[in-house]
C-alpha cells in the first residue's frame, strides 16, 4: 500500500472538515498537487464546504484563472501574521484568507 503525505499545515486545515470521509477524500485530491493548486483547492472548499469533491476540484481548476490580490502588510502586522502561522502551524496566506473572508462577511458584503 503507497502512503500518501500532506503537510501538518493541511492536516489542520482538513481537520475543520466535520465529514471524515470527505476529510480523506480531499487529501487524496491535494496530496500530490503543488503548494498553489493546493491553495485553489483550500479556497474551493472554502467557498461551499457541502459541495462534493467532484464540484470542489472543478471550481478549484476554474478558478487558476482568477484575479490574485497581492496586501503588502505594515511590519508589525506581517511579523504578527507569522507569529500566528507559527503557532497555529497554517500558512499565513491561509490565516489572511480566512480574516479578510470573515469582515466581509461579518461586514455585510457576501450574503
Amino acid at each position: 500500500m503507497t502512503k500518501h503525505r500532506i503537510s501538518r499545515s493541511d492536516a489542520i486545515r482538513l481537520s475543520e472538515i466535520h465529514d471524515i470521509k470527505k476529510a480523506l477524500g480531499f487529501a487524496k485530491l491535494i496530496y500530490k498537487l503543488a503548494k498553489p493548486a493546493r491553495e485553489r483547492y483550500f479556497t474551493a472548499l472554502l467557498e461551499d464546504p457541502s459541495s462534493s469533491l467532484d464540484v470542489i476540484a472543478a471550481r478549484a481548476e476554474f478558478s487558476k484563472y482568477k484575479k490574485r490580490l497581492w496586501i503588502h502588510l505594515p511590519e508589525k502586522y506581517a511579523n504578527a501574521l507569522y507569529r500566528a502561522s507559527t503557532d497555529t502551524e497554517r500558512e499565513p496566506e491561509s490565516i489572511a484568507q480566512r480574516a479578510v473572508m470573515e469582515w466581509l462577511e461579518n461586514n455585510g458584503y457576501v450574503a
